[in-house]
């Protein structure tokens, strides 16, 4: 048995592996989960899982609440608008999406969902040491869930992105071994091909339990819904029945596209046909589609996934798996891969100096107008709207928080609704003023109407106007302010701030732009009355 650092458990005697006690086997497994927790990458991944999925969960929770959730992560919302908008989306109602908060309404809160826990997860391996082998395993993971989306689209019309996160996250164990774990991980693959025996036996001798338990705990420990920890499971080696529950539906799809992913990747070209048919035959019984179909399923799930690859920039010659689907007859995508960068990063805005980072900015201010003049005329929901301006000034502007305040004429105040940024909820439960004097300057811009920027809140000529449950409800140095007034009278207001003082500031062309959209919320909110 392979032995792991920093004291684990220690196993009496030579125990053959499958003697080992259910106590030991409990031991080296909290030893193991204790050792993950004390890494800060994957456990970020879970926290996001978890935060994720309390909001697709919960019927109180809105398309702002996710929208938020990922707008927090700047290169997260590039690469989720790159993906809404590539090929392999337009099926969905993807392919001219400029808004995260459009793409949850057209796309669903479970699709989405999905996208960014995949964008997390490549994100979470690629700067490990061992990246390469855990880059070729995240591509398998993702081929897996592509095929078993695919398939269910085709086969069942219903529990298409749970088939595709489920069958995504089938092997997690493996690549938990492979991350914190690689030199058991090697030497679970020595005693595979020299004793010629599966993953789970070897594993089992090398840990103590297979990665396939490992990955059920972690998952335990992270939350997960049960119809992924249950879909983690094996089946028989034997024909596949028809699955009556959904969680059985589930598993058998993680089951199909995994043993469809092995066969592909260390299949050679001339066997893979057949090795596949006999897959296709063993689950004849429990999917309902010709071979023709899942032969096809299984072809363009490989040009799915090179298509993912070039979107969120991986290079796919630099991995096993990747070079080998690259080899997929008539994909031109496939063609043009070895020329991705082997460089995955974006060069930031700030990188790329202040003409580039204003002509990015008018681009999606530009694109966010475009897309809310469509929704006026469509008549959407006047929460739709609000939303979709905040999150055009959020994203385009850079700003640190957006917010959209309301009058409450009973108590003549304005109070924050809703926002965008770090912590927004503790700032939308403090940002609340009266407005029945005019002495500070929130005061002021709301009774005459008039846009102000304030570069420094401790300015000397503008310190004293500061009020103080501002200065205690955010560490923002500088804002902006927005009134909305409809016939002379105030009936809203859009706040934005930076932390730094001086640090906003804007064009002629960005100013021109901002008050296209405060017209637009105008227009909104007067064709709602």
């Amino acid at each position: 048995m392979a032995t792991i650092t920093e004291n684990p458990p220690q196993a009496s005697g030579e125990t053959a592996p499958a003697e080992i006690s259910d106590e030991f086997r409990k031991s080296m497994l909290a030893f193991l989960l204790d050792r993950i927790r004390n890494q800060g990458d994957f456990p970020a991944l879970a926290e996001s899982i978890s935060a994720i999925n309390r909001i697709v969960s919960s019927d109180e929770e809105s398309i702002a609440s996710l929208s938020n959730l990922i707008l927090k992560d700047l290169p997260l919302t590039t690469k989720l608008l790159r993906l809404v908008n590539s090929p392999s989306f337009i099926q969905y109602g993807g392919g001219n999406i400029s808004m995260v908060s459009h793409a949850v309404a057209i796309l669903g809160f479970d699709a989405v969902k999905n996208l960014v826990l995949t964008l997390r997860l490549f994100d979470s391996l690629k700067s490990r040491k061992h990246a390469s082998n855990l880059k070729d395993e995240f591509l398998r993971a993702l081929y897996c869930g592509v095929l078993a989306r695919e398939v269910s689209h085709q086969a069942m019309a219903r529990g298409i992105e749970e088939a595709f996160i489920c069958a995504m996250f089938h092997n997690l164990g493996r690549l938990l071994a492979m991350h914190y774990f690689p030199a058991e991980d090697r030497e679970t693959r020595r005693l595979m091909v020299r004793n010629h025996i599966d993953e789970d036996t070897a594993s089992s001798q090398v840990l103590g339990f297979s990665f396939r338990e490992l990955g059920m705990a972690v998952a335990h420990e992270w939350h997960f819904p049960e119809q992924i920890i249950y879909s983690m499971g094996t089946l028989p080696d034997e024909p596949v029945q028809n699955p009556e529950s959904n969680h059985d539906k589930l598993r058998m799809l993680a089951v199909f596209a995994d043993e469809a992913c092995e066969t592909i990747a260390h299949a050679s070209c001339d066997e893979e046909s057949d090795e596949v048919r006999a897959i296709i035959t063993r689950f004849a019984d429990g999917l309902p589609l010709t071979e023709r179909q899942l032969l096809d399923a299984v072809d363009k799930s490989m040009e799915e996934v090179i298509r993912y690859a070039n979107v969120i920039q991986v290079n796919l010659q630099e991995t096993p798996f990747g070079r080998r689907i690259s080899l997929t007859e008539g994909s031109a995508n496939a063609r043009g891969c070895a020329d991705v960068p082997g460089n995955e990063e974006n060069h930031s805005l700030e990188d790329a100096g202040p003409d580039a980072e204003e002509e990015a900015a008018l681009d999606i201010l530009t694109a966010g107008i475009i897309d809310i003049s469509d929704e006026l005329v469509a008549e959407t929901p006047l929460n739709h709207i609000l939303h979709a301006i905040l999150e055009t000034l959020y994203r385009g502007m850079g700003f640190r928080h957006v917010l959209l305040c309301t009058v409450d004429p009973y108590s003549n105040t304005m109070e924050a609704r809703f926002g965008f940024g770090a912590e927004i909820e503790k700032l939308v439960a403090n940002f609340r003023f009266t407005f029945a004097t005019y002495t500070d300057i929130f005061q002021s811009a709301v009774a005459q109407a008039a846009d102000i920027v304030v570069a420094d809140i401790d300015a000397p000529d503008v310190c004293q106007r500061i009020p103080e449950w501002y200065r205690r409800a955010t560490t923002a140095q500088t804002f902006a302010l927005f009134p909305l007034s409809i016939r002379d009278a105030p009936v809203g207001l859009i706040y934005v701030d930076k932390q730094n003082a001086g640090s906003i500031g804007f064009s002629e062309s960005e100013r021109g732009l901002l008050r296209t959209l405060r017209n637009q919320a105008l227009l909104a909110i007067r064709q709602s009355l």
